[in-house]
């Protein structure tokens, strides 16, 4: 067991660690790139639509070249590429800029629909464009291949006990252990340095420190050649019809938190939270409760225990109690938002508190639980029930599930919210709708979960007492 500590669970730790820890690194210097261009809103929304675009590239090469390749070998070529690519935007052309500048000719000739003000913007920071595109997928990236790799060392009993408590691991690190390496680093969002390549260099070496180490881990991990658990030689795996079931499972709970999110939010601004949010155990705890950060943590823990001795069928109650509450305190959420006006003054007398004005606590509630509670614990969930799937496919299906179905849902729940506000007139007028399809989503995650727990009862019924 001690080996196992040292040549395992250690070196996966602190990968998790360093991707984490580069998440912060990366949004922080993406957003002083940003200040320092100073772009208008308008042109700010020209470079994020390009920098979409360019991520979907590598997305697309990354699902391509797991149909062929080994998991090892993708990671060793994408750790080599992260390296070259991050040792090239934060020494030579993000500091420098002024001297990579395309010919203006050059880009009118290939964007003849922009504007001459926004063709200058590509011409000028071309880089920034690229840098955006990879640096939304660099942290998501090192985690889809930290659990792609995990996928391939464990069995479903192994993941169900331990993907939980990575999870615990996940919120420590960035509840505790993040900010103080920050703070260590003298990096922080609201760094404002004097000279601009100065600040890129100290990002630059923070992240390539955390990306050689983490290489490093992975290389120790290889050489060892440790594998915790092989699959039983009667489990022939799940396939792709599971494997689509488990990705629209995954993109209704990013369309749910994308509502509730955006209904939250609405006086201020639309907010589409990060697609990396919902494909790992990832997101910025730090500004929720300690409370809700306990919770989470109680549930984890409790969760490992009791799916290690239950299987699938602990996986698919733990994920209809979940569904569950999230539709009960949904529905409070949504009535006390979309009926406000009404409500209001039966929730505030002024002279006595009634049962009315308590419940109000649950829609303030609710945003803590889906925002603290529906990350780590459905997320390792849905970790957990991808390792059944065949081995061979299990990583490519993996990726299907984390770049295509949840980022497409998440693209169609934007799409949706788009319309509803165009044909209503206003994003609070949208709000009843929007309620609609919410419950449609809820309910139809029930039926999408027994299906799923079915499949995963007759295909770990074999390894439930060993």
């Amino acid at each position: 067991m001690k080996d196992k500590f040292f040549n395992l669970f250690l070196p996966l730790a602190y990968i998790l660690f360093a991707a984490l820890i580069s998440q912060n690194l990366i949004n922080d210097s993406g957003r002083l790139i940003i200040n320092h261009i100073d772009l208008s809103p308008n042109n700010l929304l020209i470079l994020q639509i390009s920098a979409g675009i360019i991520s979907l590239i590598p997305s697309i090469l990354l699902i391509v070249m797991s149909m062929k390749y080994s998991v090892k070998k993708i990671i060793k070529s994408l750790y080599g590429f992260s390296a070259i690519t991050a040792s090239l935007f934060f020494f030579v052309l993000l500091p420098y800029h002024d001297f990579f500048v395309l010919p203006v000719d050059l880009v009118k000739s290939l964007t003849p629909y922009l504007e001459h003000e926004q063709q200058l913007i590509l011409a000028n920071h071309w880089h920034t464009i690229i840098f955006y595109g990879l640096a939304v997928l660099w942290p998501s990236g090192m985690i889809l291949l930290l659990y792609g790799y995990m996928n391939d060392i464990f069995s479903f009993k192994k993941a169900a006990k331990f993907y939980p408590l990575f999870g615990v691991l996940a919120l420590l690190f960035n509840i505790f252990i993040n900010p103080l390496c920050l703070s260590a680093l003298d990096l922080s969002p609201t760094l404002k340095a004097p000279e601009f390549p100065q600040w890129l260099y100290r990002y630059g070496g923070a992240i390539m420190f955390f990306l050689v180490s983490s290489y490093a881990c992975y290389i120790h991990m290889f050489r060892k050649k440790v594998r915790l658990e092989t699959a039983p030689t009667n489990m022939s795996g799940l396939s792709w019809s599971y494997a689509s079931g488990l990705g629209i499972l995954a993109g209704f709970s990013g369309i749910i938190i994308l509502f509730t999110k955006t209904i939250w939010k609405y006086n201020a601004r639309i907010e589409f939270p990060s697609p990396s949010e919902y494909a790992h155990h990832l997101g910025s705890f730090g500004m929720y409760s300690s409370i809700a950060a306990l919770m989470t943590l109680g549930v984890l823990v409790f969760m490992s225990f009791c799916l290690e001795e239950r299987l699938a069928k602990g996986w698919r109650n733990f994920y209809f109690a979940i569904s569950f509450m999230t539709l009960i305190l949904g529905a409070t959420f949504f009535v006390f938002t979309v009926f406000d006006n009404s409500i209001t003054p039966l929730v505030t007398p002024k002279h006595s508190i009634t049962p009315l004005r308590s419940l109000t606590l649950i829609s303030a509630g609710y945003q803590i639980l889906v925002s603290s509670i529906a990350y780590p614990v459905i997320l390792s969930l849905k970790e957990i029930a991808i390792v059944p799937i065949e081995r061979k496919k299990r990583f490519t299906a993996k990726l299907l599930i984390d770049l295509v179905f949840v980022k497409g849902f998440l693209i169609l729940g934007a799409i949706i919210t788009s319309i509803l506000r165009t044909y209503t007139g206003s994003i609070k007028a949208s709000f009843p709708y929007m309620m609609a399809i919410f419950f449609v989503l809820s309910l139809s995650r029930f039926a999408f979960i027994y299906f799923l727990g079915c499949k995963l009862d007759r295909q770990t019924q074999s390894i439930a007492v060993e």
